[in-house]
């Protein structure tokens, strides 16, 4: 057999196969490309016979991705789960970057911007009774667990935790935990976890909800029939928030942030306008 022919056929016909492939994505980037103008363009013209004003740089392309809505921190909260493992005279020091430190003559605590936190005792803290009766006190006490529960927590691990994965009052989410960190003799050593405090991480193959066109339809609709009109239309961004849906998860709903000549308005998935999110 002649290799080198054969070697250079199946290099051409490769060749030949990445040109094709390459021709058809740019096909497709190019019809996408005129979709979104013509939407945009569509858009524009149905809000000006609205007698809105749309800012033709203030919608995302379809590729940006979505930014996430912030939650506000909650310093209250931070507060009191530091006085539960600290006691009331925990003292909070701002520490710059969003991270907040609460000491105390038990150990230190430390919360993040993000809803991480950490706790480290000087001495490992005796638990009240059995260790898992305590863990539980201390779950239920903090939030974690509803005192209703009888939901069996993990063993101890072998390397003394107990972690309570992902889940608030017993409704998993995506990104709240606890672990605590008891020693060889029962002692509570630390405790490490996230809340849903600060920032909130969109997750994979969530519905990305309306458009951006039906977002500020549906806007323009709303404050139209309230009897005050929009004038112009700023900006839109998709984001996520949280939300409930009872009884089975906590998930991150995508709203629309708009911006407009009366201020910010946030649509969500099925089209209800509001001006605040909810918390």
């Amino acid at each position: 057999m002649n290799w080198p022919k054969i070697k250079w056929l199946l290099i051409v016909c490769l060749l030949c196969g990445n040109l094709l492939m390459g021709g058809v994505y740019c096909a497709r980037r190019e019809e996408a490309r005129r979709t979104e103008t013509q939407m945009r363009a569509d858009l524009t013209a149905l809000l000006a016979a609205q007698g809105v004003v749309l800012n033709p740089e203030g919608i995302p392309l379809p590729e940006e991705r979505a930014e996430v809505h912030y939650l506000p921190r909650d310093t209250d909260r931070e507060a009191a789960l530091a006085a539960l493992f600290l006691g009331a005279a925990a003292v909070p020091v701002d520490q710059g970057g969003y991270i907040t430190l609460y000491t105390a003559g038990p150990g230190r605590m430390q919360f993040r911007g993000g809803g991480l936190f950490s706790l480290e005792y000087e001495t490992p803290q005796a638990p009240e009774g059995d260790v898992m009766e305590d863990a539980r006190r201390l779950l239920t006490d903090a939030g974690f667990l509803t005192r209703e529960s009888e939901e069996p927590l993990p063993s101890l691990g072998d390397a003394g935790l107990i972690t309570l994965p992902q889940k608030i009052a017993e409704r998993p989410v995506w990104n709240a935990y606890v672990a605590l960190r008891y020693d060889e003799a029962g002692g509570l050593g630390g405790v490490s976890g996230c809340w849903l405090w600060g920032v909130l991480h969109p997750a994979a193959g969530e519905p990305p909800g309306p458009s951006a066109a039906e977002a500020l339809l549906a806007l323009t609709d709303a404050r139209a029939a309230a009897g005050q009109p929009l004038a112009r239309i700023e900006s839109a961004r998709l984001g996520f928030f949280a939300a409930a849906v009872p009884p089975d998860l906590t998930r991150l709903a995508p709203w629309w942030r708009v911006v407009t000549d009366q201020g910010v308005f946030y649509v969500d998935e099925n089209r209800r306008v509001r001006e605040t999110l909810p918390i």
